[in-house]
């Protein structure tokens, strides 16, 4: 039995390639795939106005995180990080330590604590 070859279109594709089936093959990568919004984009249902929108939600997307990582990535080139390692051994006493800064968060007032040691009540109760 001989081999069939398929027949090669003038464009260079094959008959399988054909526009329908491209479209087909699409519709399913969009309903399959798991980045968000493209399902929508695919969807039978959903009216051409909200496939439009889920489309260009989709694009904008793409664009902010684009210029997110290239921002980032032109931050990287302009001053790179340079991590090393000291190869002789220290004791921990001699490593320095980096500064460490304590902010106070605690909502309590001195002069009520000075009142509860002194009370043992942080009310203040006045007799007329």
């Amino acid at each position: 039995m001989v081999p069939t070859q398929e027949r090669v279109r003038p464009c260079g594709c094959l008959p399988a390639c054909s526009g329908a089936a491209a479209r087909k093959d699409l519709r399913e990568y969009l309903l399959t795939s798991t980045l968000h919004g493209l399902r929508y984009i695919g969807e039978g249902r959903l009216t051409w106005f909200e496939r439009v929108f889920w489309l260009l939600a989709f694009a904008f997307s793409l664009i902010c995180a684009s210029f997110f990582i290239l921002n980032i990535y032109d931050k990287w080139r302009s001053a790179p990080m340079i991590v090393s390692i000291n190869p002789r051994s220290l004791l921990l006493a001699d490593l320095p330590f980096p500064a460490v800064t304590i902010c106070n968060v605690n909502q309590a007032k001195k002069s009520v604590a000075h009142r509860y040691k002194e009370t043992g009540s942080v009310f203040v109760i006045r007799y007329v």
